[in-house]
């Protein structure tokens, strides 16, 4: 299963990356909470609220299912189907969450 480093988008790896100069164990932590967990619910709201704060992502932009599900700094869609390629979840689930991830899509463009 893909880390939840592995899901980041690039421009927050790079932007990540670059506040390691200053503040490098902050980003030494950052880092190993994405790399040792694959699923977005099991970081601690500091984690969450470091990862936020060191990707330069203004917390007035967030909406609840970016808190929730990470979805605006990691590519939802694309783990999903690795994890059903990768045979982690089945048709039904990677289905279900599929359909989840549009319907809350959706929900943001309203």
């Amino acid at each position: 299963m893909k880390t939840l480093y592995d899901s980041l988008k690039q421009e927050y790896k790079d932007k990540i990356e670059a506040n390691g100069k200053d503040y490098p164990a902050t980003v030494r932590s950052i880092k190993k909470s994405l790399y040792y967990n694959e699923l977005w619910s099991r970081l601690t709201v500091s984690q969450v609220t470091d990862l936020i704060a060191f990707t330069d992502t203004p917390f007035h932009t967030l909406k609840y299912n970016d808190w929730a599900y990470g979805t605006k700094i990691s590519y939802m869609r694309r783990l999903i189907y690795d994890m059903y390629y990768a045979e982690e979840i089945t048709p039904d689930v990677a289905a279900r969450l599929l359909n989840k991830l549009e319907e809350l899509r959706n929900k943001k463009r309203r």
